[in-house]
């Protein structure tokens, strides 16, 4: 029993292990059985291997509302990451013991990472001089990454910094609304100069027909991206310039 635990009740955790075995548990309940634990106080001001550790475990349960027909979401000796909390519950025998219930947590973390892959996609697709990508960076990156920097915020305390703390994720997230903005501005520039269309074989001013997105303005905030940004929206994209 791990009754080390029995003082977090219901406190939020981070943890990381090893799944070694799983169970289906009833139609609607999936039980992980995680092998040593490492269960820690979340900080969002703190990477993982800062953070202060609660409790060390041979193992623990960890609950998830889902049904292994539609196939098994671990591969057995994986390490696994995940934040929830601390619930006592009761064994088929009777007795009572303690697991981890987890909760969504933020995907910042691979959003982020999705973001160069699609950032790429897009001048690999196009010049990065031309309408299509300045059309791109408004209307799908922009709101984007505007979406990232609300759902950071949104995290509040409950972030989880497997990878990096708020800080650093605050300072990518600038970091890409200056070189996002320098860019389009650079496009814009090129279009609206004769001589820079010329070196650039721009054909004609196609960018003052793009609608600028400002991340300051109320206006544009309402404009919500889609949570998924993929090459689809590249072609769908270029055959409504």
């Amino acid at each position: 029993m791990r009754v080390d635990l029995a003082k977090y009740i219901n406190q939020y955790v981070l943890c990381k292990g090893w799944i070694t075995d799983w169970e289906q548990i009833n139609k609607n309940t999936f039980r992980a059985y995680i092998e040593k634990p490492l269960i820690k106080q979340p900080n969002k001001n703190a990477v993982w291997d800062d953070l202060e550790t609660l409790s060390r475990e041979h193992h623990i349960n960890l609950f998830l509302p889902y049904n292994i027909e539609k196939g098994n979401p671990y591969k057995r000796y994986a390490c696994v990451t995940f934040a929830g909390y601390i619930k006592q519950y009761t064994r088929s025998d009777g007795t009572t013991d303690y697991g981890v219930y987890p909760i969504a947590q933020s995907t910042l973390h691979q959003e982020l990472l999705e973001m160069d892959d699609y950032v790429k996609s897009v001048t690999d697709e196009f010049s990065t001089t031309s309408v299509e990508t300045l059309m791109h960076l408004e209307k799908n990156v922009k709101p984007y990454i505007l979406h990232l920097e609300e759902e950071l915020e949104e995290a509040g305390d409950l972030l989880p910094t497997f990878y990096h703390n708020y800080d650093f994720y605050k300072k990518e997230i600038n970091e890409w609304k200056n070189s996002i903005s320098h860019l389009c501005n650079i496009i814009r520039t090129i279009h609206s100069n004769r001589r820079l269309r010329r070196l650039n074989k721009v054909k004609e001013n196609l960018a003052i027909y793009v609608p600028e997105f400002n991340f300051d303005d109320a206006v544009a905030n309402m404009r919500k991206p889609s949570k998924l940004m993929h090459k689809k929206a590249l072609k769908k994209g270029s055959r409504k310039v």
